[in-house]
């Protein structure tokens, strides 16, 4: 199961994006607001930490404005990696250039350059009769949708047949309404399974949320920072860790 950071907190987001553990960013306009920042300074600060895939919200009360700032979010994060690629292949073929003998390890080079900048993104819509609409509409234009603020199979099976190609259930939030999130994750799991689609767990809170998405077989989850720091982190390891480094690892379990 792959994992997204739920921020975009300048102060939380390079640390955490510096473990190397995360597959990309998800937001909404919450955590625009929270952050301070626009969509297109979110975009900036994302690529700026070479993050390649993304999830962003389309904004919109009926299908047509909500699917027009779709494909302008979607044309957005595809256009902000031009740069990125341009100055990829440009340091590729200094590198290259430096000596006959250092060939192979500029190859090297080049291949790992042409990966940066190569984006995934998915513009996230609420799941709601003019959202479904709009995941449709955008669908036959090619665009990737993800169906957000899903808290029921109703709206799990209605979005997946409407072309959404992610559905991304709100565990917190569905406990908080009383709902069975364990119930709910497994329910939108199997949903997406049988129409070949894929499911974002969100609004996780606790370790606990994890362990049903995982269980559940969901594709990713995505953790707000709070989490995203302490998931990692065991105190009976630490322990463990602790007296490796007081042996020098020279002694065994």
């Amino acid at each position: 199961m792959k994992l997204f950071l739920d921020t975009l907190d300048e102060a939380a987001l390079p640390g955490l994006w510096g473990l190397g553990a995360f597959a990309g960013i998800t937001t909404n306009p919450i955590l625009l607001a929270c952050a301070g920042v626009t969509v297109e300074q979110a975009v900036a600060r994302c690529r700026a930490l070479g993050v390649g895939r993304i999830f962003l919200q389309a904004a919109g009360d009926d299908r047509e404005a909500i699917a027009c700032d779709a494909v302008r979010l979607a044309d957005m994060w595809r256009r902000s990696a031009k740069p990125v690629r341009a100055a990829a292949r440009k340091g590729a073929k200094a590198a290259a250039a430096k000596t006959a003998g250092r060939a192979a390890a500029g190859r090297g080079a080049r291949r790992a350059a042409g990966g940066v900048g190569e984006a995934d993104v998915w513009i996230k819509i609420p799941a709601f009769d003019e959202g479904y609409a709009a995941m449709a509409r955008l669908r036959a234009e090619g665009i990737a949708t993800a169906a957000t603020a899903v808290l029921s199979a109703g709206q799990a099976l209605i979005a997946v047949e409407a072309g959404a190609d992610v559905v991304i259930p709100f565990l917190g939030r569905a406990e908080a309404s009383g709902i069975d999130s364990a119930g709910l994750v497994q329910d939108v799991a199997w949903i997406a399974a049988d129409a070949g689609r894929r499911v974002l767990a969100a609004s996780v809170k606790t370790e606990a949320h994890v362990r049903m998405a995982l269980h559940a077989g969901c594709w990713a989850a995505t953790l707000p920072p709070d989490l995203a720091r302490t998931l990692g982190r065991n105190d009976a390891a630490r322990t463990a860790i602790d007296a490796f480094r007081r042996t020098g690892g020279s002694e065994g379990e």
